[in-house]
């Protein structure tokens, strides 16, 4: 519901606000502690996110936040690991147990009808008979819509996006952070929190399972979250109040680090965008229960995980939230996306490598590098050979009419992947370079890896990996691909010598 208060003399706007409403028709005593056995117990699954934020700064940003889980026995991974580049590929692995490929191809999020068929958690544990839940704020880069077809119907039992669509068109909204911060008397990240905290409050004590998902504050700034960190405080602490963590496995996290600017072009920017925020919480009566999974989570704090992993917890907690039997357990496949991988509530191997994980190499924080010099003969022609591939697969898009091709500016810095198996720099099947460099026009800076294979005698590199470090939200508007966004340089974004964008009217008027 859209709510408005006007001034009856001349018709001004005094007040506006969303209004949701979340209702159930069961009595919820029933589901009070009084009376409930303990080794069959319900509970809920409650992940609160929110995008873009490492394990180091939200202890620069929320450090209150942070505080407030530790003091209070909430499970950090510190050796959460991302699989993908962007928010998708991260949150499938979670929703799915998918790597990217097998997404597009089984999930076609680019067809109207795709995602809706996806056999995601929303789906099978609605079809399990959980309550389901989702909301995600920012709908113009919603993880589902922005470059995809979105769900042809709700996912969930209660969905959101409708009433934020009409917040965002009716109701007036302030800027700060590069995203829609405020809209109307509230923050925008309020809408998406409240809705998870009435959410929980509504259906106490039952098999539930929710997302709520806040882009707002932090998509575009690191600091964002700053300005919501107390907020977020009180919403760990109503959860307490209103007994939800009694009910309820809550998990707050996020899907990545600084993938661009400030935090990314720092030294430690490799690690900062590799190593997303992880905390979870298990009731005081699950540990009781379950001494196994909270011994499990100790020894796992500084272990190597990644989100497949979250995604084997996730089918785990949802077959001791329904009460079946140890043994279902058993028969629980391993995520397609990587079938080595598995529940963090069972001890994950000391020795475990990227591999086992499901992280790719290009994403893998294990391996330290060793510098080299960037004005050498070859870093440069590696740089050169990267840029190739680049503008080849601009040109496999059929874009190169829109996007301005690219060549090498300047080396900023090469590195050598050790190999710390054999005891020195030197791998003998094949040497993997990290090159970050500049490009004309307009300075795009990527960061990228260049595999030298010694028995092809050739280059492995995948395009799609490699990072954008700047901003290219106003150098790739020309293009709809996600991926292809950040190599292209329309031809309409080139500043001219003034400093000023030339107008492209025809784009203009298509929006």
């Amino acid at each position: 519901m859209l709510i408005e208060c006007r001034k009856s003399s001349h018709n001004s706007l005094i007040y506006q606000e969303g209004l949701f409403f979340i209702y159930s028709r069961e009595d919820r005593s029933k589901y009070s502690r009084k009376g409930v056995k303990n080794s069959t117990r319900k509970f809920g699954i409650l992940l609160f996110g929110i995008d873009s934020v490492s394990q180091f700064n939200a202890r620069r940003t929320m450090p209150r936040v942070v505080r407030y889980m530790e003091a209070r026995n909430w499970y950090e991974l510190s050796g959460y690991n991302k699989i993908g580049d962007n928010t998708f590929p991260n949150l499938m692995a979670i929703l799915t147990g998918f790597n990217l490929s097998d997404t597009q191809k089984i999930c076609q999020p680019r067809l109207s009808w795709g995602l809706s068929n996806c056999s995601t958690l929303f789906k099978t544990l609605r079809q399990q008979g959980f309550t389901t839940a989702f909301a995600e704020d920012e709908c113009g880069i919603n993880t589902f819509n922005f470059g995809k077809a979105g769900f042809r119907h709700e996912p969930t039992d209660y969905y959101q996006r409708p009433l934020l669509l009409a917040l965002e068109d009716r109701l007036m909204y302030q800027k700060h952070y590069g995203s829609r911060f405020c809209i109307s008397q509230k923050r925008y990240a309020e809408y998406i929190y409240d809705f998870g905290l009435e959410f929980a409050e509504r259906h106490l004590g039952k098999t539930i399972f929710g997302l709520f998902w806040i882009n707002s504050v932090s998509h575009n700034s690191w600091h964002g979250p700053l300005a919501i960190q107390e907020r977020i405080l009180g919403y760990l602490q109503e959860l307490h109040a209103k007994r939800i963590f009694e009910h309820n496995v809550v998990v707050f996290f996020s899907d990545h680090g600084s993938r661009w600017g400030y935090l990314r072009n720092r030294k430690s920017g490799f690690i900062e965008e590799r190593l997303p925020m992880f905390f979870m919480w298990l009731p005081k009566w699950f540990k009781k229960c379950y001494p196994e999974a909270d011994a499990a989570l100790r020894q796992n704090k500084h272990r190597l995980t990644s989100p497949y992993d979250f995604h084997a917890t996730l089918k785990h907690l949802s077959v001791l939230a329904q009460g079946k039997s140890p043994t279902t357990l058993q028969t629980l496949p391993a995520p397609q996306g990587c079938l080595t991988c598995q529940s963090l509530l069972k001890s994950i191997p000391e020795d475990r490598s990227c591999s086992q994980a499901g992280i790719e190499d290009y994403w893998c924080t294990c391996t330290p590098f060793y510098s080299v010099d960037t004005k050498s003969y070859q870093v440069r022609e590696i740089s050169k050979t990267l840029i190739h591939h680049i503008n080849t697969f601009l040109k496999v898009k059929n874009i190169t009419n829109l996007c301005r091709k690219l060549t090498l500016k300047t080396v900023e810095a090469a590195n050598i992947k050790m190999n710390i198996k054999s005891g020195n720099h030197t791998d003998y099947e094949r040497t993997t370079y990290r090159i970050t460099f500049t490009v004309y026009p307009s300075d795009a800076k990527f960061d990228a890896s260049y595999h030298l294979n010694y028995e092809t005698k050739g280059p492995e590199i995948n395009v799609e990996t490699i990072s954008r470090l700047n901003s290219y939200a106003k150098d790739s508007q020309c293009v709809k691909d996600v991926i292809a966004k950040k190599f292209c340089i329309c031809s309409d974004s080139i500043r001219t010598a003034d400093g000023n964008v030339p107008v492209n009217k025809t784009l203009l008027y298509s929006h």
